[in-house]
């Protein structure tokens, strides 16, 4: 049986040491899954400061640039309004006042549970001092 060697192992490089390497080399593949790791490990904020601290003092904007590319940071140049939509089926009352009544409260009636009982009954809608809400039960 063999025994493990007593010094350590060797040191994994730093992610950021790795991360500006391959953007230095342009390897977007390595470039792309470490920018994975950081952002799953230290988050976007983490990200942010690297592109705008070590990598553009390192390698400047253009690089900083293109690992905002392949990581998907760069925003749109600009956000275009969009279009009002208009509803011409639809119109404002002028002045805050109240819109017409229907003509009959039958169809609404007609999905109340017991509206046949309260048609019979003679209640259409009035409430009374026994019950002052006769069509909710």
């Amino acid at each position: 049986m063999t025994l493990p060697p007593s010094f350590p192992p060797p040191a994994r490089p730093d992610l950021a040491d790795r991360l500006l390497a391959a953007v230095a080399e342009r390897d977007q593949p390595m470039a792309e899954r470490l920018v994975q790791q950081w952002v799953h490990r230290r988050g976007l904020v983490a990200l942010d400061a690297l592109i705008a601290g070590p990598l553009s003092a390192s390698q400047g904007a253009d690089a900083a640039a293109w690992l905002q590319d392949r990581a998907g940071l760069l925003q749109p140049p600009s956000v275009q309004p969009q279009p009002v939509r208009v509803w011409p089926q639809l119109s404002v009352v002028p002045g805050g006042a109240a819109a017409p009544a229907p003509p009959s409260l039958q169809p609404l009636r007609a999905w109340l549970p017991d509206a046949e009982e309260l048609e019979a009954d003679g209640h259409h809608g009035a409430g009374s001092a026994a019950n002052p809400f006769p069509l909710a039960s």
